[in-house]
C-alpha cells in the first residue's frame, strides 16, 4: 500500500516528500519505497466510501491556523480545541455506531489520497521544526500537550497518521510523570515516618489509639476520613468545555487562576514543601505539577453539610478516583500558602514543613474537632484552631482540607460529577455516563442522583 504523490515533484524535494510520508502512513504501518513515490493509486478515488467519511476530509481541510501551532509560535485557542474535540467525538461516535475499531481499509485509502497534499505539507513543517527543536520549543509543547494529544488521538480513531506526531515524542509521555509523581509521594511519606514524633506521637499507630479514646466522635471521625472521604476538585462551569478535551490543567497552563495567580511562587510553595531544589523543580513537566482539590466526605456520609470554602473556585465538583489517593495525593490542613516551609529536608523540624501524604491523614482529625466544635459534632468537614487535643505543629487551619493530585489528571480519573448550579448539557451528561461517572445534583442537600431530566 502506497501514497500518491504527485509525478512532477522536482528532484531535489524527492527526500523531504520520503521523510515526510513514511510519516502519513496506516497506524498500523506500512513500507515505502522509492519507487512507490511515482506510482498512481488512482483506484482509491473512485472507490465509494461513506458519508460520514467525505465529510471527515473536508472537516479535516477545513483546520485552520494550524501552521503557528506547528511551529511553537501561537498558543492553541479554543476554536482549535472544539475543531479537533468534535472532529474526536464525531469519530468516536460513528465507530460505535458502526461497531468499528477504526475505519474500514477503503475509507482510509480514500483519506490518503484526498488528505496527501494538505497532510505532507504539515508533516514536513513539523519534521522541521521538531528535528532542531530548542527547550522552548519543548516547553511549548509540554503546556499545550493536549492539543497534539488530540491530534494524536484522531489519528489513532481513524487508523492513519492525519496528523504529525513528532511533537509528543519530545516530551515525557504520562506514564513517565505518572511515575514521577508516585516517587514524590513515596518521598513525602518517608520524610512523615521521620518526622512524626514531632506531632508529640511515637508514629501514625500511637496517635491513632490517642484518637480512640478521646471520645466516640473522634473515633468516628477517625473511621470517616479513613474510608468515606474523597478529592473533590472544583472547577467553574465554564471549564465543561475544556476538561473533556484537555483534562485538568493546572494555572501554568490555563495562564489563569480563581485563587492566586503566581505560578513561580507556586513553584517555590511546592518545591519547599516536597523537600525539593526550586530550581531543579521549575524545569520539571508543568504536567507533574499538582492540581488543587479539597478533601470533603463522600456522598453516603449524612451528619455533614457541603464545605463551602473552596466554592469560589468553581460549583462544578470533579471527584477524584480513590485509585489515584495513595500514591498521588498530598494534603495540608490549610491553604499551602500559608504552611511553614523550610529549604530542605534537613532543616524540617516539624511534621507540617511539607505536604502531608493522603497515608498519614488521621492527622485531620483533631483539626475537624477544633475548640468551635469541641465535645460535639462539626457542622462541615473543615480544619479549626486545636485547643484540647494534644497535637503539636501549626494549630491553626482554614476553611477546608486543601488536596494537591501530583501528575497529569484527565475525565478518565473521575469517579463522579456533582454540579451545583446549572446541569450537564445532553453531550457532557452522555459523555460523562459513557465512562461510568456519576452524576449529583447538589443545589440542595444531601446531593441526589441526576438522571439527565434537564439536560439539553
Amino acid at each position: 500500500m502506497i501514497l500518491n504523490i504527485p509525478f512532477f515533484v522536482k528532484t531535489k524535494n524527492i527526500f523531504l516528500l520520503i521523510l515526510a510520508a513514511t510519516q502519513f502512513l496506516p497506524t498500523s504501518g506500512y513500507s515505502l519505497v522509492c519507487e512507490s513515490l511515482f506510482k498512481e493509486t488512482a483506484v482509491t478515488k473512485k472507490m465509494p466510501v461513506s458519508k460520514f467519511t467525505n465529510e471527515l476530509s473536508a472537516e479535516i481541510l477545513s483546520v485552520v491556523n494550524l501552521e503557528p501551532i506547528l511551529i511553537g509560535t501561537n498558543k492553541p485557542d479554543w476554536r482549535q480545541y472544539q475543531i479537533l474535540g468534535d472532529l474526536v467525538w464525531k469519530i468516536e461516535k460513528h465507530l460505535a455506531e458502526t461497531k468499528q475499531a477504526q475505519l474500514p481499509e477503503q475509507e482510509i485509502e480514500f483519506l490518503k489520497s484526498s488528505l496527501q497534499e494538505w497532510a505532507l505539507r504539515h508533516h514536513q513543517l513539523a519534521k522541521d521544526v521538531t528535528e532542531k527543536a530548542s527547550p522552548d520549543l519543548k516547553k511549548y509543547i509540554d503546556v499545550n500537550f493536549a492539543i497534539f494529544k488530540l491530534q494524536q488521538r484522531i489519528n489513532e480513531l481513524i487508523g492513519l497518521n492525519v496528523f504529525p506526531d513528532y511533537y509528543i515524542q519530545l516530551v515525557a509521555p504520562e506514564s513517565v510523570l505518572v511515575k514521577q509523581a508516585e516517587a514524590t509521594v513515596s518521598g513525602i511519606k518517608k520524610a512523615i515516618e521521620e518526622l512524626y514524633p514531632t506531632t508529640g506521637y511515637k508514629n501514625s499507630a500511637t496517635l491513632r489509639k490517642a484518637i480512640q479514646k478521646k471520645s466516640k466522635l473522634y473515633n468516628q471521625t477517625l473511621q470517616l476520613v479513613d474510608s468515606k472521604i474523597v478529592v473533590a476538585i472544583h472547577r467553574p462551569e465554564n471549564a465543561r468545555f475544556w476538561i473533556p478535551l484537555a483534562g485538568f490543567q493546572n494555572q501554568r497552563v490555563t495562564g489563569s487562576s480563581k485563587g492566586a495567580m503566581l505560578p513561580d511562587y507556586r513553584n517555590q510553595v511546592e518545591s519547599q514543601l516536597t523537600f525539593q531544589n526550586q530550581a531543579d523543580y521549575s524545569e520539571q513537566s508543568v504536567r507533574y505539577m499538582p492540581n488543587y482539590g479539597e478533601a470533603r466526605p463522600d456522598v453516603s456520609v449524612k451528619k455533614y453539610k457541603p464545605n463551602t470554602g473552596a466554592k469560589h473556585y468553581g460549583s462544578d465538583l470533579w471527584i477524584v478516583k480513590k485509585s489515584l489517593y495513595e500514591n498521588r495525593a498530598s494534603w495540608t490542613p490549610r491553604d499551602s500558602f500559608g504552611q511553614n516551609r523550610v529549604g530542605s529536608r534537613d532543616l524540617a523540624t516539624s511534621w507540617d514543613n511539607m505536604f502531608i501524604p493522603w497515608s498519614a491523614r488521621e492527622l485531620m482529625v483533631p483539626y475537624v474537632h477544633g475548640e468551635k466544635y469541641e465535645g460535639r459534632e462539626a457542622e462541615t468537614f473543615s480544619p479549626g484552631s486545636i485547643q484540647k487535643f494534644d497535637l503539636k505543629g501549626n494549630f491553626y487551619g482554614s476553611s477546608y482540607f486543601e488536596v494537591q493530585i501530583w501528575g497529569p489528571l484527565t475525565l478518565n480519573d473521575i469517579e463522579a460529577f456533582h454540579f451545583m448550579e446549572n446541569p450537564p448539557d445532553r453531550r457532557l451528561f452522555e459523555l460523562l455516563t459513557s465512562k461510568g461517572i456519576k452524576i449529583y445534583d447538589e443545589r440542595t442537600w444531601p446531593a441526589k442522583i441526576y438522571n439527565g431530566e434537564e439536560s439539553k
